[in-house]
């Protein structure tokens, strides 16, 4: 199979490379041997079997060169276009900047505008309903990492009372995620759990998270206990303290 030369390649080299000199010396021998038969004079035939060679391969390099010169000619308006796109686009964005508006994504809008956007994306407007218990799990130690933990989940099988476990300096917390719909509230067995799941993880307090509250019960179950109760109120007032807020500065 003949290669394909590239744009950007020597081209005395491509000529080495492919099969045309071969076919050019075979086809100046060829005439040369068809002159003598005929009688041509020696020095004719050695001549035009020199210019069956030469003159092609002449060709054959200007026609390189102009495809080499019509590459880079692509190459440089090429970078030229991307230099201008870009111009254009910081150009765009100081703009933007200036009239005090904020890049969101595609899109441009005031700081209030912005913080809509982001609080619907990230799940705020609809209590995070779109997310699978596992997505929530997720997000809820990606929140973690943000406010400076080290984080790993637990296993989905044995959790033993605990879905996060989230480390910080010497302290260690055991953090149980309960996506529960507003009036589905966490109860006292919940409590009882996480605070149980201290003892295997060896950790100094623990966080019940849910998107919904906490029944009467186990808020007294809490009462006292090393566990924090975060509700959808409380949940929603960190989310924005470090997704939202943070983002928007």
């Amino acid at each position: 199979m003949r290669k394909t030369l590239p744009r950007d390649t020597n081209a005395k080299e491509a000529i080495q490379d492919d099969v045309v000199i071969p076919v050019l010396i075979g086809l100046a021998i060829l005439t040369g041997f068809i002159l003598i038969s005929l009688g041509v004079d020696i020095e004719v035939c050695c001549l035009t079997s020199f210019l069956i060679v030469l003159l092609p391969i002449i060709a054959l390099l200007i026609l390189f060169s102009k495809e080499e010169k019509r590459a880079t000619e692509d190459r440089e308006r090429c970078i030229q276009r991307v230099r201008f796109e870009e111009e254009q686009r910081v150009r765009f964005e100081e703009e933007q900047r200036a009239k005090g508006l904020v890049k969101f994504k595609d899109q441009w809008g005031t700081p209030e505008q912005v913080k809509r956007w982001r609080e619907i994306d990230i799940g705020l407007e609809n209590n995070f309903a779109d997310y699978s218990p596992y997505e929530f799990e997720e997000f809820i130690a990606k929140l973690f990492r943000k406010m400076g933990y080290s984080v790993e989940t637990t296993s989905k099988s044995k959790d033993f009372g605990a879905d996060i476990i989230a480390k910080k300096d010497d302290e260690t917390v055991a953090i149980q995620v309960k996506k529960n719909a507003v009036g589905n509230n966490v109860g006292a067995p919940v409590i009882q759990q996480t605070l149980g799941s201290m003892w295997k993880f060896k950790a100094d307090k623990s966080i019940v998270i849910t998107t919904s509250d906490f029944t009467v019960q186990a808020e007294e179950q809490a009462r006292g206990a090393p566990v924090e109760l975060w509700n959808r109120k409380i949940l929603e007032g960190m989310v924005r303290k470090y997704f939202i807020d943070i983002e928007a500065e």
